[in-house]
C-alpha cells in the first residue's frame, strides 16, 4: 500500500496518495507506524488498536 500511495502501480484498492492512506489508517484505528514497515507482535498490535478504537469512541461520545 505504501508503494502504491507513493505513485507505484495500483494494486490494492483506489488509494493513491500518502495523505489519503494515512487518513484511511486513522479511520480504521490502525497505527500509522505500519507504513514504516514496523512489524509488531500480534498481541502488541491488538493492544495498540484497542487504544485507538477506545479514543475514537470517546471522541464520538463527547461530540454528542
Amino acid at each position: 500500500m505504501a508503494e502504491q500511495a507513493a505513485g507505484g502501480k495500483k494494486k490494492y484498492g483506489g488509494i493513491t496518495d500518502q495523505s489519503e492512506l494515512r487518513s484511511n489508517l486513522r479511520m480504521s484505528c490502525l497505527a500509522v507506524g505500519l507504513l514504516d514497515g514496523e512489524i509488531q507482535a500480534y498481541d502488541d498490535f491488538l493492544e495498540e488498536r484497542r487504544k485507538l478504537m477506545a479514543q475514537k469512541i470517546k471522541t464520538w461520545f463527547e461530540a454528542l
